[in-house]
């Protein structure tokens, strides 16, 4: 069984990652506009 600590960072890492790709998102899509 998986520690808590461990599911803290793994949750972490995913926000993180999904955060990452967001703002990536975000980004290109400006770029695109101008």
């Amino acid at each position: 069984m998986m520690k808590l600590d461990d599911l803290k960072k793994a949750v972490e890492i995913v926000v993180g990652v999904l955060t990452g790709a967001h703002l990536l998102k975000k980004l290109l899509e400006k770029d695109k506009n101008d």
